[in-house]
């Protein structure tokens, strides 16, 4: 059984429910870059896809969907990341003003 060790995630873990059928419908990981939350997602992610019975969070990484997981071909997983925005261009009209070519975009592309 695979674990997670970032110490800071441990709190939020102990909240969660012991088992995954208790698992909430929804969960939403925020905070600054590089504290793990991907990481953190994709460990919660492959538990609830994981076919074997375990008392505790977390894959057995040994049935088919760990394995499926595992090879990045899991037809059940699909992830949406916020990507960045692009820069506004700006071009320079005839009596010296900067007009916006291209509105940054309200979704995710």
């Amino acid at each position: 059984m695979e674990k997670i060790d970032f110490p800071w995630v441990k709190p939020a873990f102990e909240r969660l429910p012991a088992t995954i059928p208790a698992m909430p419908h929804a969960l939403m990981l925020s905070g600054q870059a590089g504290l793990g939350k991907m990481t953190t997602a994709l460990f919660l992610a492959k538990a609830l896809l994981c076919e074997s019975e375990r008392a505790e969070v977390g894959a057995c990484g040994k049935c088919p969907s760990c394995h499926l997981y595992g090879a990045g071909n899991h037809p059940d997983l699909r992830t949406i990341e916020v990507g960045k925005e692009d820069a506004q261009v700006a071009e320079l009209s005839e009596d010296g003003t900067a007009t916006p070519v291209k509105k940054p975009s309200r979704q995710i592309p």
